[in-house]
């Protein structure tokens, strides 16, 4: 009797972890949708429309809004760069990159994260924080690029 009770216990217990799983944590497609260029600043909550890269064709953007953390604008581009932005104060690449050293060509400060194919730099401008991310082979032009946002080129 005891068995059953605890099978059933154990199995409740189960539907419930594996419904919240995929309710809050598998399915944030639900908190993701496709905006226009000019839909950004209301995104944001800002006045004008950040600076970003115009060098290079838009592959897609989109907006991440689950209604608990601030709103993340993802900013895909054709070359594989990807600029996400949140007024959030902070960014972090986590699983897929390692935090570095950065390079002291830059005043303000600047988080660098390498994996072994790709760069990602994390930054605040105008109150807004940048989270590059590009294949490695980009790295200069990723550098050029930051070098204009920053006014230190």
């Amino acid at each position: 009797m005891r068995v059953r009770i605890l099978l059933v216990i154990v199995l409740i217990l189960s539907v419930i972890g594996l419904s919240c799983w995929i309710l809050f944590v598998h399915n944030e497609n639900q908190y993701t949708s496709q905006i226009t260029i000019k839909q950004i600043p209301g995104v944001l909550r800002t006045i004008d429309l950040p600076d970003m890269p115009q060098e290079w064709e838009l592959e897609s953007i989109k907006k991440y809004d689950d209604g608990f953390i601030s709103p993340i604008v993802i900013v895909s581009y054709k070359n594989g760069v990807t600029v996400r932005l949140t007024s959030s104060a902070s960014f972090t690449f986590t699983h897929e990159f390692v935090k570095q050293k950065p390079p002291q060509r830059w005043k303000q400060r600047v988080d660098y994260y390498r994996s072994d194919d790709s760069i990602a730099y994390v930054f605040t401008l105008n109150r807004l924080t940048y989270a590059f991310s590009a294949p490695i082979h980009l790295q200069a032009e990723i550098d050029k690029m930051m070098n204009n946002m920053l006014k230190l080129g």
